[in-house]
């Protein structure tokens, strides 16, 4: 049963019942462990790569913005391109952004009234400006 669970800056630090110590969890270095999906940190979908890709992107100002095509995993926080008629956005995985998800699966976000999608060939204009 997971007893524990907090952020690191990196990733997940996961402490379960019966393992006090890192003796303890050397034991299961190398084992894969199951979590039933209840047990599992409510936010957990935010940063499952096999679930967000593919899913659809609404925007509260904007409406449909496209669907993420990549998660990108950072020490502050997470970041998903979002590929849309007007090119790539990239939306910070914060709570001031991300809303949550509709019943219908579709992931609400509240982008800043600047965000502007990149098209190919732009990076040089973006990063220099």
């Amino acid at each position: 049963m997971i007893q524990g669970l907090r952020g690191d800056g990196e990733g997940r630090l996961v402490s379960f019942e019966g393992v006090g110590d890192i003796d303890a969890a050397s034991a299961y270095v190398g084992t894969t462990l199951l979590a039933a999906t209840d047990d599992l940190p409510a936010d957990f979908w935010l940063h499952d790569a096999r679930t967000l890709v593919g899913r659809p992107v609404r925007d509260l100002r904007r409406g449909d913005v496209g669907s993420i095509v990549e998660v990108m995993r950072g020490v502050a926080n997470d970041g998903w391109v979002v590929r849309g008629p007007d090119g790539d956005l990239l939306v910070a995985v914060v709570d001031e952004q991300v809303v949550g998800i509709d019943e219908g699966g579709v992931v609400v976000v509240r982008l800043p009234a600047d965000a502007r999608a990149a098209t190919p060939g732009e990076d040089e204009e973006v990063s220099g400006s």
